[in-house]
């Protein structure tokens, strides 16, 4: 999975409209748009988390 992070506006659309090429018409365009729009916003709530599970297996 490849997120933006900490792009502009303009690098987002780009990054859709990239994944929805790439997707040769298997994209929900919404799905999409809420995924890279709202990825950033996620990864950084869950990467608190993820580390303590990284750091509890070594």
């Amino acid at each position: 999975m490849a997120l933006p992070w900490g792009f502009s506006t303009d690098d987002c659309e780009r990054h859709i409209q990239d994944t929805l090429k790439a997707g040769a018409g298997l994209c929900d365009e919404d799905s999409v748009r809420t995924l890279i729009g709202d990825g950033e916003k996620v990864w950084k709530g869950l990467l608190p988390s993820m580390c303590l599970l990284i750091e509890g297996l070594t």
